[in-house]
């Protein structure tokens, strides 16, 4: 595994029900999360991002089975990628992961994810025995990945805080000293 056969994706086909409006239209810093978290990915040493799920004005790949899950969405997405490619991939709605928690996987240089969270994670494409990877569920890829699990100290868990309502965005907002 090499960094240049590493794309980043940001996930970002959910619902956003609780939130009441798109998570990924929300305002952070100067544009949106989406902007946020694509900038995140190239600061961390990607050059290649991509959205999964349709996002016009972005490099993006549909979400062929909408409402099945960051699992599915995520096997379709690697289906899509050349068989050597692997993947970096962040949930859109992670605005306090840092630089160096994304180079720390891109540094295990293998299926790699951190304890307790399953995403971010680092993905490759085919599993051990050479199939195209899948799974149902972000745990069921981990498996069939057979993916490591990073140590996280507690220092860094706040950087893992997920923005699903108006409250945890107030939350995230005030913690980023936005």
């Amino acid at each position: 595994m090499n960094h240049e056969s590493t794309i980043g994706v940001v996930l970002a086909g959910g619902l956003s029900s609780r939130m009441g409006r798109d998570k990924v239209l929300l305002p952070w810093g100067d544009g949106t999360l989406l902007d946020h978290m694509i900038g995140l990915l190239q600061d961390s040493g990607l050059s290649t991002v991509v959205v999964c799920g349709e996002r016009p004005g972005y490099a993006s790949v549909p979400d062929s089975e909408p409402g099945q899950g960051p699992g599915v969405a995520i096997s379709h997405l690697l289906a899509s990628l050349a068989s050597d490619a692997w993947a970096l991939i962040v949930p859109v709605d992670m605005p306090l992961l840092t630089p160096k928690l994304i180079r720390a996987l891109l540094d295990s240089a293998q299926a790699a994810y951190y304890a307790d969270y399953p995403l971010p994670a680092l993905l490759p494409t085919r599993d051990g025995s050479g199939h195209r990877l899948y799974g149902h569920s972000l745990r069921a890829l981990h498996l069939a990945a057979d993916s490591h699990v990073l140590l996280l100290n507690d220092a860094d868990r706040p950087a893992f805080m997920n923005v699903n309502t108006p409250a945890d965005w107030g939350e995230a907002r005030k913690a980023s000293s936005l």
